[in-house]
């Protein structure tokens, strides 16, 4: 929807707050001028999605999984 109606990119995402339900994220974006889309996403889908914490190289991450319709 950004993309399409106020031609937002975005670039960079972090996390500001982040708790067993709910996740407060700060999104860095560009502003450009109207490009022709060739494929974009329609919906962002629960089936199947989740969020896991894991330890990876001795640091806490969280890993999500999340299926887009396109």
């Amino acid at each position: 929807f950004y993309i399409n109606q106020y031609h937002y990119y975005f670039i960079d995402c972090e996390i500001k707050d982040f708790t067993n339900n709910k996740i407060l994220i700060k999104c860095h974006y560009l502003k450009l001028q109207s490009i022709a889309v060739v494929n974009e996403i329609k919906a962002v889908t629960y089936h199947d999605c989740s969020i896991k914490k894991k330890k990876i190289d001795d640091a806490i991450m969280f890993v999500a999984k999340v299926t887009f319709d396109i």
